[in-house]
């Protein structure tokens, strides 16, 4: 087995870029990530901060990995875009090589704590699923169940863990949360929805803005530049219906918050909210999960799942007020 990096072989990239769909199968597929995405992924990465290697055994790519410096945040290196074919016999040790190879990268780099998988930062692809449920979601984080055990015995411990809650009675979400948006209304708070037709060129520097400061204060963040923030919409302009998604506009007429939501299947998915600092406390981000809800509940929509919530943050109230279906639990690890 030979670990080779991108300036060493010119066939590298398509190795790189198509590994994940010739070696994942069953739930592990669903959602993956086109070969062409992957490698615009590359093209936003600094060199200064970036390497990437992938494993050869016998001729055959057999396994990926990156490590990346996360900027602004001292001394820590991400270890992502991890694939290891699983059905090979050295499954095991390809794993190891690859995780040691990154780490040791990054020690070099000056960075003495080491967190994975996260590919880049966390405004990519980060964490591993780590329950046994069959239901496998396309905006949820999807690997073969062996990743996290090879995380783990190489050094990596769970640090940060998520959930997302599948609940019974949209209609008692929508109650529960009418209240917020009466009083949002009668302080003069308008909504508006995302304008799906125009995503790229009107919402996405609004949506940008508020991300940056809305999510300031999230673990690991580091701001990106607008233009790489655009990106990250373009796989999913055409995607979704954006309908059940809205804006929340101040009395002064500027936007202050923002909901992603939609339906999946038989559910509305909560997926992330939003609101400036200076408007917080108003009940806002239920103000707009409700008008959410309402639309939703228009189309006949009975049930809504609260997608990758942190443990712990306040986002977990939204899945507490309808009976829980199921649970999907994801892991960030540490070394």
């Amino acid at each position: 087995m030979r670990l080779v990096t991108k300036q060493e072989d010119p066939s590298w990239l398509s190795d790189f870029c198509e590994l994940p769909s010739r070696i994942r199968e069953g739930n592990a597929k669903v959602g993956m990530i086109p070969p062409v995405l992957w490698g615009q992924f590359l093209k936003m990465t600094d060199p200064a901060a970036t390497q990437f290697w992938v494993a050869y055994d016998g001729g055959r790519a057999v396994g990926r990995v990156g490590a990346s410096i996360v900027k602004g945040h001292e001394h820590t290196g991400a270890v992502g875009f991890f694939e290891t074919d699983t059905k090979t016999a050295n499954a095991e040790a390809i794993a190891t090589a690859l995780l040691s190879t990154a780490v040791e990268w990054l020690t070099v780099k000056g960075c003495t704590s080491f967190v994975g998988p996260m590919n880049l930062s966390t405004w990519f692809p980060y964490r591993f699923r780590v329950d046994n449920d069959e239901r496998a979601f396309q905006w949820e984080p999807q690997n073969p169940p062996e990743y996290p055990a090879y995380f783990e015995k190489n050094g990596f411990a769970p640090f940060e863990h998520y959930r997302s809650v599948g609940s019974a009675g949209l209609q008692e979400f929508a109650n529960g949360t009418a209240t917020a948006w009466d009083r949002a209304t009668a302080q003069g708070y308008t909504f508006r929805n995302w304008e799906g037709a125009n995503l790229l060129e009107k919402e996405v520097p609004i949506l940008y803005a508020l991300s940056l400061e809305g999510f300031a204060g999230n673990f690991l963040f580091q701001p990106i530049p607008l233009e790489l923030f655009r990106q990250l919409y373009v796989p999913i302009a055409s995607k979704f219906d954006f309908s059940h998604s809205f804006f929340c506009v101040n009395p002064a007429g500027q936007e202050v918050g923002f909901a992603f939501s939609f339906v999946d299947g038989d559910a509305l998915v909560l997926k992330s909210a939003t609101v400036l600092a200076t408007e917080r406390g108003k009940g806002l981000s239920n103000a707009l999960m409700h008008l959410g809800a309402k639309k939703a509940l228009e189309r006949g929509v009975s049930k809504y799942t609260s997608a990758l919530m942190h443990v712990g943050n306040r986002s977990e109230s939204y899945s507490k007020k309808g009976e829980t279906l199921w649970t999907h639990q994801y892991t960030l690890y540490k070394k």
